[in-house]
């Protein structure tokens, strides 16, 4: 439903790669997370929408066919009669140039005290750091919240950057690398090191795993 043409100035720049542009027929725009109906300023993060004709009536699941045009889900009725599809990306559009851009899910995308994360982003900022292999961040709630945040991080034997093993030397010496990049409150508050993140048997990432090791 989009397309772009990847040149050599987009691949060099250091910006992600574009999702592109909507075709024609289609309509694509960022929402409010908490009313997909609401557009949000081209440059705003949101919630990936997109409506036209394209967009299908709902799943067929095998008891009957789904569909949220009543408002529950990711299909939904525009004033106009036309579908439109809830994606749960988060992304945003470039005011500049109108390219759209995805930053990952919004399942992955919390609120702590006040303020919205995204764990993706955080991840990203552990790997691009010497000395990490991988990287992953779980939160730890408390009275059903997220409390605070927990990094789990893979040591890489390659380069000169040798990572502390753990405990509170590993924890400051991450805290502050980030710190470079992230605000205060996106810093999680303790840093695990293991030999490698758990998976499941299908290869991903098994998160509840992950979150027996942050304990």
């Amino acid at each position: 439903m989009t397309a772009v043409r990847i040149t050599a100035a987009l691949v060099a720049s250091d910006r992600p790669l574009p999702v592109g542009r909507a075709a024609p027929g289609i309509d694509i725009w960022i929402a409010d997370p908490d009313d997909p109906s609401r557009r949000l300023p081209d440059g705003a993060r949101g919630e990936i929408v997109i409506a036209g004709p394209q967009v299908a009536p709902g799943y067929l699941l095998p008891a009957a066919p789904t569909t949220s045009d009543d408002g529950q889900g990711p299909f939904f009725a525009l004033a106009d009669g036309r579908r439109a599809y809830r994606t749960g990306d988060l992304g945003s559009i470039d005011p500049a140039d109108g390219l759209l851009y995805c930053a990952g899910r919004l399942d992955r995308q919390i609120k702590l005290h006040g303020y919205r994360i995204e764990l993706e982003e955080i991840e990203a900022h552990l790997r691009a750091m010497p000395g990490v292999a991988d990287a992953a961040v779980v939160t730890i709630d408390r009275d059903g919240r997220p409390d605070h945040l927990v990094a789990i991080v893979v040591g890489t034997s390659a380069g000169s950057t040798v990572l502390p093993a753990s405990g509170r030397g590993l924890t400051a010496h991450v805290r502050a690398s980030l710190a470079e990049r992230l605000p205060d409150y996106a810093l999680p508050r303790i840093v695990r090191r293991v030999p490698a993140l758990p998976l499941t048997a299908n290869g991903k990432l098994d998160r509840r795993a992950l979150r027996e090791l942050a304990a």
